[in-house]
């Protein structure tokens, strides 16, 4: 089956993006509800019943186009439900509410994430904005293909990375607060090539790197391989990459299979002075210890 959906994509892609606006659909009728009920799980993290019934619906949508391939769900592993990635080359993973304190708090930037990895390396990235109803996809199978679908009955328009506009960077930070103040903090020192700084919930802004609306998205802290993977997929297809702080690309089941964790990161645009100088300067010169947490 693996095989299958590697070597069809695109058509693979048109699926997951029909599950993923149903998924949208579920969420979407919680948003700004009464009847919304949240939670604090164990690591922290807020999770509502929106999450867990789209989830509920993604993983059994996808078991059934694809029956055989894992499947690695956020609300699940929070639940202790994490399959046994040993040995397996190609799973998807689901977060199928990312931005859940956006969700909670009325911002609209909150999304449905689904990726296939394959080989440590994500191949399918499908982002969906419920609020917007905006669709992100990209695919790295042959032809890579990287494309924004504003509503369902319209064509998609390709997307791709952009150069450093002469004025300078923009740059994507998280809408978290502590968040926001190491980004300002680490980026301080780069301020005349900084145009501006915007401040977003969600992996959509990992689809404003993709699309050429920015040109960089830091993010100090750990995420969770589901938050990012997806977009992963997307900016690669457009033509830039997620670098950890070493200046390697993320990878998904080869480190951290007990609590699938990514350290901190960069996503880089396509410019080649961008990927090359100064993100090697802002690597070299990184002030901040990141460990990933135990």
């Amino acid at each position: 089956m693996s095989k299958d959906v590697l070597e069809n994509l695109a058509m693979v892609t048109e699926n997951v993006e029909i599950i993923a606006r149903s998924a949208g659909k579920i969420i979407f009728s919680y948003f700004g509800k009464p009847n919304t009920k949240s939670r604090i799980k164990k690591d922290g993290s807020l999770v509502t019943n929106a999450d867990e019934e789209a989830e509920g619906y993604i993983v059994d949508e996808l078991k059934k186009r694809y029956p055989g391939i894992s499947i690695v769900g956020e609300e699940a592993c929070s639940a202790g439900k994490t399959p046994d990635l040993k040995g397996v080359e190609t799973f998807w993973l689901v977060d199928a509410l990312d931005g859940t304190c956006a969700f909670m708090n009325g911002d609209e930037n909150f999304t449905v994430n689904i990726a296939l990895v394959h080989r440590y390396k994500p191949v399918l990235g499908v982002i969906y904005a419920p609020a917007k109803d905006e669709m992100y996809c990209g695919y790295l199978a042959g032809k890579r293909r990287a494309y924004i679908r504003h509503d369902k009955n319209k064509y998609p328009v390709d997307i791709k990375t952009r150069e450093i506009p002469e004025e300078g960077m923009t740059v994507m930070t998280s809408g978290n607060l502590s968040e926001k103040d190491l980004c300002i903090r680490f980026m301080r020192q780069y301020e005349d090539k900084i145009a501006r700084t915007i401040h977003r919930y969600s992996s959509i802004k990992i689809c404003d790197v993709a699309s050429g609306a920015a040109d960089l998205y830091l993010r100090i802290g750990p995420t969770k391989w589901w938050d990012i993977a997806a977009g992963h997929a997307i900016i690669c297809a457009a033509g830039g990459d997620i670098y950890d702080m070493t200046g390697y690309p993320i990878l998904y089941g080869k480190r951290n299979r007990e609590n699938l964790y990514n350290t901190s990161f960069f996503v880089a645009s396509g410019d080649v002075f961008f990927q090359t100088k100064l993100l090697r300067e802002l690597m070299d010169s990184n002030p901040l210890p990141l460990p990933l947490p135990s």
